[in-house]
């Protein structure tokens, strides 16, 4: 998150500007860096200066959050999000592998209670940002100690779509990408507005609101509901804003079912997390204009390929070109030897910001030469030109990268009444069987299953008709969830 010194920056050149917007307040950068400097204070005193310390934060999209985690950054204090969405065993046990010297918690919230426990066991300093202990922190006026900030450490979690996700650690600091990105291809800066759509508790929340803070712009942290995220372009002038892929295609349905509203200060909607289709690269562009970008991801890597709106004109399905000091292989699944362009295989990353290993360990490397890369779980190929496509996502699902989900996926969400689909393979064995995975706007899935037949011809194949596809707030198919639909006695 944002540090004092960048504040202050901001304080000096426009002190009455909105940093910081949520439903409860407007944060002016004064205002912005009085509480942040405050809590540094306060921080001094109630956590140990000498210590290893870490924090977890377990709240929503909240000015609060802001505030308490730039304070962290000022202090070089490293922390991590723990999303509120996740059920309570999951929450303890992130809470657990953390082993925080201080948890903020918002107490309003459910599971609160589960994140305390596991911040008891560990002796965790818990500030309720709901609370009173959280206001008496941000204006806290007393003595100070001496801060020794402790050597860089970058904490991080992955989406966890298949289970409990899990604890990276990096201590190499790099540029940020996405700061960059802003600035270098967008102008973005000083008087432009931000509008977070994802929870900061993932790093394609906080990095972005982090990001668009540092360069001055104002940030609106906004209602995770479609209709109000349209509603909030409309009113703040928002210039920039990241979606994952399925609430991109809600706010797509939103921004046409209000022709009225002007968009037009949008000029950079960014994407990732997920595949997105041909059928909301031709929306966007319809509804908002060439301001669409794709990018490819994960947690342990950063941000890897950038994909702008003339690329994905050219190939939708593309996910774009490296990023600088960014490398790509396609791997043999079995051999790990490299697969040439074309060939499909697991995708292997090596970048800056790549991590130093998973807390437990059991990261999966290949090596070339000097450099390691993660060994992803997704599957992909690289054309001719360096661009990378995928084909399957990173759950347990998909299978073996012999059927290319995504394009799948793609066709169907181009079939009248298709509202969403998820393509994915029914764990059972030898025999297993493509399943797509639908929500439709009538009752009939003849046409999907129809369609379905013509692209996979004689694969096993079958349709399962859902009122909601089951996502996680990362964008990916809560596979857990996805299984229990797969396994159930009318579909077993």
């Amino acid at each position: 998150m944002i540090v004092l010194d960048s504040v202050a920056r901001h304080v000096a050149e426009f002190p009455q500007r909105v940093a910081v917007a949520d439903d409860e307040r407007l944060h002016t950068w004064r205002e912005l860096y009085a509480e942040v400097d405050a809590l540094c204070g306060w921080l001094t005193v109630a956590l140990n200066p000498s210590a290893e310390n870490r924090v977890v934060a377990f709240a929503g999209n909240t000015s609060r959050l802001v505030v308490a985690t730039a304070a962290c950054a000022s202090l070089g204090i490293p922390w991590v999000g723990v999303d509120p969405a996740r059920d309570r065993d999951t929450v303890r046990e992130q809470v657990q592998a953390v082993q925080p010297t201080m948890v903020l918690v918002d107490m309003d919230l459910p599971n609160a209670v589960a994140v305390v426990e596991a911040a008891g066991e560990s002796g965790a300093l818990v500030v309720n940002l709901s609370g009173d202990s959280f206001r008496h922190a941000v204006g806290y006026t007393g003595p100070t100690r001496e801060w020794r900030k402790q050597p860089f450490l970058a904490l991080g979690f992955t989406s966890g779509s298949t289970g409990t996700p899990k604890l990276f650690l990096r201590r190499t600091k790099s540029e940020n990408q996405r700061l960059a990105y802003l600035r270098d291809h967008f102008g973005f800066g000083p008087g432009d507005v931000y509008l977070a759509t994802s929870p900061m508790a993932h790093a394609s929340g906080h990095v972005w609101v982090n990001a668009a803070l540092t360069l001055g712009a104002q940030v609106v942290l906004g209602s995770f509901d479609p209709a109000r995220m349209v509603e909030l372009v409309a009113e703040y002038r928002v210039g920039a804003a990241f979606f994952v892929p399925p609430v991109l295609d809600e706010f797509l349905t939103a921004a046409q079912a209000r022709p009225d509203l002007d968009l037009s200060s949008l000029r950079a909607v960014l994407t990732g997390g997920r595949q997105t289709s041909a059928r909301a690269i031709r929306t966007a562009k319809q509804r908002l204009g060439d301001v669409l970008h794709v990018y490819y991801a994960t947690t342990e890597t950063g941000i890897n390929t950038f994909a702008c709106p003339a690329q994905l004109a050219a190939s939708p399905r593309t996910t774009g070109l490296p990023m600088p000091g960014v490398r790509l292989l396609i791997v043999d699944p079995d051999t790990r030897e490299d697969r040439r362009a074309g060939q499909v295989g697991l995708i292997a990353i090596t970048s800056p910001l790549i991590m130093d290993n998973y807390a437990s360990g059991n990261a999966d490397f290949v090596v070339r030469g000097t450099e390691r890369f993660v060994l992803t779980s997704d599957y992909g190929h690289l054309t001719a030109g360096g661009e990378l496509i995928i084909v399957g996502r990173s759950d347990s699902l998909p299978g073996d990268g012999t059927v290319d989900f995504v394009a799948l996926e793609s066709e169907l969400k181009d079939l009248p009444g298709v509202l969403d689909a998820a393509v994915v393979r029914k764990p059972a064995g030898e025999s297993a069987e493509v399943v797509a995975v639908v929500r439709l706007s009538t009752e009939d899935a003849g046409t999907v299953e129809a369609r379905l037949g013509e692209l996979l011809g004689a694969q096993r194949h079958s349709v399962l008709v859902v009122p909601r596809i089951p996502y996680n707030t990362a964008g990916k198919v809560d596979v857990r969830a996805m299984r229990s639909l797969l396994e159930t006695p009318a579909f077993a």
